[in-house]
């Protein structure tokens, strides 16, 4: 399936589990929304990597892009939302719905 690690964060009413990687749009509420790729999340923010060429964003992570690592702490952050290949069921995972 994918061989990156998964990174897990609240998503509305539960969390989402994505790969690392994803292409992820961060909104703030002072200096605008973010895109980039999600390299990290913990109680401090978010971690992105904002691609220095835009032209990278329209493709899959790769460790080769390069670009502004950022990280985005949670008093900031207005919300987000991810891109297509995050498909609805991992974004509607709820803790309990959880299996094994």
């Amino acid at each position: 399936m994918n061989d990156r690690p998964m990174i897990v964060l609240p998503y509305k009413n539960g969390i989402v589990t994505v790969a690392y990687g994803s292409r992820i749009k961060v909104y703030r509420p002072i200096g605008g929304a973010v895109k980039g790729f999600l390299l990290g999340y913990d109680t401090s923010g978010i971690t992105i990597l904002e691609p220095r060429d835009y032209h990278d964003f329209d493709s899959l992570y790769s460790e080769n892009i390069t670009g502004k690592k950022r990280k985005i702490p949670l008093t900031q952050l207005g919300g987000f939302a991810f891109y297509p290949e995050v498909s609805f069921l991992q974004t509607n995972e709820k803790e309990s719905d959880k299996h094994e």
